[in-house]
């Protein structure tokens, strides 16, 4: 007998054709371009089997797409979907889903195919309360999510449009494999993993996490799926059918989610906590305080979905109320040993896959060449210290440096030892402190480059002096603001949109320990670089989720040219350049919000936030122990 196939080298078309060729079957998989690796990659699964597998090119969207078969096709397999419920795209969900069910009904009637076989999904069901049943398909309720509509109105073309005897098949959420774990992407409830990952880092494993109990989830292994489609597709009787490949044994979404928590080793979501419990701890004047000042519900929740990477979308199955009837399906099944277990039976094989083979962190490549190789990276300040170091340093790593700084002398020293290094260099003379020099270079940049991928503010001025020293001198604080707030924040005014509608772009602000930690004397200074950290994480914020990332790098004492005229630095331990570049190399590669070289400036925060009186004094103290020191050591 003769099978065709599409979708056939993903999670369930792969697992199904190992059942096909068991049964001596010769199959016909459609392929997509791009997806000869991975069938290369089965035909070393499926051993001398593989030669009963045809490879057939083509694009079921293709609307010329007419494959050579020239076996007359008994059973055809349309697997092919968009399967990602965090998909928001509906044109695509459209596009994938429902037409193209339309055009594998049409091939499967060219080919000459005496039965089609649907794999549809639990999403057609959508938001319906109660239990479907398999004979049910009228009765949905509609859902937010464009993935569950899809779903359904794919559905509704095998109903409506086949007219080849029919079967279709509606899995519950799929899953790995029961005995391996092996999955084949990161979609469902994989979302789930990184999450449990980083409670289980950050807390230990008896930390009381709250109950959740919410709706029903009906979670099922591809093995499973794939024995009972073959045995039901190769059944005399079932055409015109519906069988639900769920688990008649369904689970609430708090169950699964402890079940899984359990696997990765993650403290357990087993506390029984309601609502009225938590506000009983509170007193009344903190309960008034959490109802007027405390943010809505759903943007805690947001905020929480987001810093652990869980798609909003997914978490609106936590209150879904369809429970699935599969009796029809278990009677089909009967005597077959084809069962589905229990998800704490295996839970453990899904989490030990996905740990070893999916977790994003295993793929990222931690190297500065594949974070900023082929990139155009601007560097202010590019002619001596930090930013010369910081140049040298990426283009060696394969980054196009735009260097930008007063000294065009020294900015075309510096190209000439970028180039003879092997790396790519082009120079910007400005002076960032001047508003039309600053457009200029924008205006060039985007001339030349069309904007750039990777801003390095680290352009700066430093003028320390004690107060008293300064009262008749507000051109100083105008200076040093002109160059360290206003030139980076132009700089980003004006690459951002680019970045914006490349949907990639990286932001690294040089600071300072003085925008952590006031010192004594850097009244402007310290000024300038909390202004600027501020506006970072506004930017960071207001772009959010446009690719875009901001870092910022607190520098503690660099022995530069602009430290120098402070004798009093020249006898402190500090970093050299090249040590500095390297710290925004890390940046560049882990994109972390914020860096701190000295630990004085966290701990400073934490002193000003829980104990400021005790902060001010110390900082008080520090400002009185400086002017005992001989005066040509201090700030000027």
């Amino acid at each position: 007998m003769v099978s065709f196939i599409t979708g056939g080298t993903g999670l369930l078309g792969s697992n199904l054709i190992d059942h096909l060729l068991a049964r001596g079957e010769t199959v016909y998989a459609l392929l997509r371009p791009g997806s000869g690796a991975r069938l290369a990659e089965l035909r070393g699964r499926w051993g001398a089997a593989a030669e009963r597998v045809v490879a057939v090119e083509g694009d079921l969207l293709d609307p010329d797409l007419s494959p050579a078969c020239p076996d007359a096709v008994d059973h055809f397999f349309h697997l092919a979907a968009l399967q990602d419920l965090a998909c928001l795209d509906e044109d695509a969900l459209t596009r994938v889903n429902v037409e193209g069910t339309r055009r594998a009904v049409a091939l499967a009637r060219s080919l000459g195919a005496r039965r089609f076989h649907h794999g549809s999904s639990w999403a057609v069901a959508g938001a319906y309360d109660g239990l479907f049943d398999e004979g049910m398909f009228e009765q949905e309720a509609e859902h937010p999510l464009p993935y569950f509509r899809s779903k359904r109105e794919a559905e509704a073309v095998v109903r409506g449009e086949c007219d080849l005897p029919w079967r279709i098949y509606r899995p519950g959420i799929v899953v790995g494999r029961s005995d391996t774990g092996e999955m084949d992407e990161v979609d469902g409830l994989y979302h789930l993993f990184g999450a449990l990952q980083t409670l289980g880092d950050a807390l230990p494993r008896w930390a009381p996490l709250p109950r959740i109990e919410g709706g029903y989830l009906n979670v099922v292994p591809v093995d499973y799926v794939a024995a009972a489609m073959d045995h039901l597709a190769f059944r005399d009787e079932g055409d015109g059918a519906c069988f639900h490949l769920t688990n008649p044994q369904e689970e609430r979404f708090g169950d699964v989610l402890d079940t899984l928590a359990r696997a990765a080793r993650a403290p357990s979501f087993s506390t029984p906590l309601e609502r009225q419990q938590v506000l009983d701890l509170l007193s009344p004047e903190m309960q008034e305080f959490v109802f007027r000042f405390f943010p809505p519900g759903f943007l805690v929740a947001g905020t929480f979905l987001d810093m652990l990477g869980i798609p909003s979308q997914l978490m609106g199955l936590k209150e879904h109320p369809t429970r699935f009837d599969c009796s029809e399906t278990q009677r089909a099944l009967a005597g077959t040993g084809i069962r589905c277990p229990e998800l704490d039976r295996y839970a453990r094989r899904l989490w030990h896959y996905w740990q070893g083979h999916l977790d994003p962190e295993l793929l990222r490549d931690d190297s500065l060449e594949a974070a900023v190789g082929g990139k155009t990276v601007l560097v202010t300040g590019a002619s001596s210290g930090i930013g010369e170091a910081t140049a040298c340093h990426f283009a060696k790593a394969g980054a196009k440096v735009l260097a930008v700084a007063r000294s065009a002398d020294k900015l075309e020293a510096l190209k000439a030892r970028i180039e003879s290094a092997g790396g790519r260099a082009q120079v910007y003379p400005a002076d960032l402190s001047d508003d039309s020099a600053r457009q200029e270079l924008i205006e060039a940049v985007l001339r030349d480059h069309g904007g750039v991928d990777i801003l390095v503010n680290n352009a700066g001025r430093a003028i320390n002096r004690m107060i008293e020293k300064a009262f008749d001198r507000l051109h100083d604080y105008e200076r040093v603001m002109a160059l360290n707030y206003f030139g980076p924040v132009s700089l980003c005014l004006g690459f951002l949109p680019g970045m914006r509608e490349r949907g990639f772009g990286h932001v690294i602000n040089v600071l300072s320990l003085g925008a952590q930690a006031v010192g004594p004397g850097a009244t402007a200074y310290s000024s300038s670089k909390s202004a600027l950290e501020t506006f970072a994480d506004g930017v960071r914020i207001d772009l959010a989720d446009d690719g875009i990332h901001v870092t910022n790098v607190y520098m503690g004492l660099v022995h530069t040219p602009m430290s120098a005229p402070t004798r009093m630095y020249a006898d402190m331990k500090g970093m050299q350049p090249e040590d500095a570049a390297e710290l925004l190399g890390r940046a560049a590669i882990e994109r972390r919000v914020a860096y701190s070289v000295e630990a004085m400036g966290p701990f400073s925060r934490f002193l000003w936030a829980v104990w400021p009186e005790g902060a001010a004094t110390f900082l008080r103290a520090t400002g009185r122990g400086m002017r005992m020191a001989p005066p040509d050591m201090l700030p000027s």
